[in-house]
């Protein structure tokens, strides 16, 4: 269970496993190390000259900005002499309340992950999601305990990295926003005029994230063309099925 950060944890060697294809490099562990850069980019491969404005999130980094692994945790579960977190959890009495893989719904995200989320009350509702309504217990460890397995292999039902602990540096103790929206910086009418983009005669705020649980559909239903995307995927000239151009850019809620 000995990783510093989520880059680390994502490219985590989970071998081979009779439930995940992948050949001989087709699994996430296998390709290079995740480095530093944008947590969100579009794709220009395969955006540029179509009518989609493919965007992904790099599930790592986002992490790594809005999470961090709690080491402390997992020492305990060590010194314990327990191979995992969840057999450590389940002696000291903790049951699993909720579990989920963003797999199973809308996200942008390169690689995803199986979330479990363990607490000493059983009858515990959604304030668990919430990482202020979290408390510490008697011996040092929050009533609720959330881990965090990625994926690192080909096939989702195979190929996960060990689960850690997870610690929230914000409102939610687990991930929820998984999709990427599109901020417009710049708007033109059929003119190529500049206008605000309030006065498009579409409404960006369905592109933004919080609208839908998919900004991406969204957006695709508005646009004729993507005319370019810069190299580094942090911009993009689109024109609307109405005439009028927009300059977008990817964003992610935290």
């Amino acid at each position: 269970m000995t990783v510093k950060n989520f880059k680390e944890l994502f490219r985590q060697n989970t071998g081979t496993h009779p439930l995940d294809s992948g050949g001989k490099s087709g699994r996430s562990w296998q390709k290079g190390p995740i480095g530093d850069g944008p947590i969100a980019f579009f794709d220009k491969k395969y955006s540029e000259g179509t009518d989609f404005l493919s965007v992904t999130i790099e599930t790592a980094r986002l992490l790594d900005e809005t999470f961090s692994i709690d080491q402390d945790l997992i020492e305990k579960c060590e010194k314990a002499g327990f191979d995992t977190i969840q057999e450590f959890l389940e002696d000291l009495g903790f049951i699993e309340v909720y579990a989920y893989n963003p797999y199973n719904g809308e996200n942008d995200l390169s690689q995803v992950f199986a979330v479990r989320v363990y607490s000493r009350d059983k009858d515990k509702d959604l304030d668990y999601l919430y990482s202020s309504q979290i408390n510490e217990g008697k011996d040092g460890i929050n009533d609720v305990v959330v881990t965090l397995a990625a994926h690192n292999g080909a096939d989702v039902r195979g190929g996960y990295s060990d689960a850690v602990p997870i610690l929230s540096n914000g409102d939610y103790s687990c991930p929820v926003d998984v999709t990427a929206g599109f901020y417009v910086s710049k708007a033109f009418d059929e003119n190529g005029e500049t206008i605000d983009k309030d006065d498009l005669s579409v409404s960006p705020e369905r592109w933004e994230v919080g609208y839908s649980s998919s900004p991406i559909h969204e957006f695709s239903n508005d646009i004729a063309k993507v005319l370019s995307v810069s190299d580094d995927g942090q911009e993009a000239i689109v024109l609307l099925k109405s005439g009028e151009k927009v300059i977008v850019h990817p964003h992610v809620r935290f």
